[in-house]
């Protein structure tokens, strides 16, 4: 039996350094329950409309998201945000695709955390309204955000 614990002992190990590496890489401490102030911008010029038709979109997969979470309410152009504060932000955007990716900061810690990038894209047609509320789901699941 000395062999096999060994062997356990190994492998439970290297589960506990992947686990590890894995939280600090996206692991997001919990925010106290309040505003979500959504702010949205784009790093490129867009279509007229575009940034606002995918903000619209996240912001309404944020509500269905926080909607059994007692306490949580959704703000959008606050000019005073107050607590925690997501940013999307359309980093390339043309007839045939856009990428974003969604920022975010939880008081009381300053530093912005940064979700993956998502790209929504099609071949033979301009990117409709239709695939902005999937888009803006795959935003949410890939993002750790805090709550």
């Amino acid at each position: 039996m000395g062999p096999m614990r060994t062997g356990l002992r190994a492998i439970g190990a290297s589960l506990c350094l992947a686990a590890e590496g894995l939280g600090m890489q996206a692991a997001a401490a919990p925010a106290t329950p309040g505003a979500i102030d959504l702010v949205c911008s784009a790093e490129v010029s867009t279509a007229p409309g575009l940034t606002d038709a995918i903000c619209a979109a996240v912001a309404l997969a944020l509500k269905g998201d926080i909607a059994d979470r007692p306490g949580w309410y959704l703000r959008q152009d606050a000019t005073d945000p107050v607590g925690l504060t997501i940013t999307l932000v359309l980093t390339r955007a043309d007839a045939n695709s856009v990428t974003a990716h969604l920022s975010w900061r939880a008081p009381p810690d300053p530093a912005p955390s940064n979700g993956p990038e998502v790209s929504a894209q099609t071949i033979d047609a301009p990117l409709g309204v239709d695939i902005y509320p999937n888009f803006a789901r795959g935003l949410l699941q890939v993002s750790d955000l805090p709550f």
